[in-house]
């Protein structure tokens, strides 16, 4: 199991993506933060932008269908899509989560 991060430059395209990879059912949930985001603009400055964090949990071999499902949607401006792995989960949810998303 892995936490999937997709990194947005709007809400609505945030919420728009949770929605699309619930129906799906790509991911269990998912929540939305703001963050500012960093980054160099050029060689002497740092630049400043917010941007909208997704964090959602899913089996770790979805991830490849929520990278292309994106990838289709969104091919001039793919969001930053990364994963990190899930040690270890409450077997409850972990049930919970397999149960709620696509049986491969």
């Amino acid at each position: 199991m892995i936490v999937i991060h997709i990194l947005c430059s709007e809400k609505s395209e945030a919420e728009t993506i949770i929605e699309l990879l619930i129906e799906e059912q790509l991911i269990w949930n998912a929540t939305i933060s703001k963050k500012t985001f960093y980054e160099e603009k050029d060689k002497e400055r740092i630049g400043t932008n917010d941007k909208f964090l997704i964090t959602a949990k899913t089996r770790s071999l979805l991830f490849q269908s929520v990278n292309h499902l994106l990838r289709d949607i969104y091919k001039d401006h793919m969001p930053l899509l990364y994963c990190i792995p899930i040690v270890y989960m409450d077997p409850q949810q972990s049930d919970m989560l397999l149960k709620q998303t696509l049986k491969i």
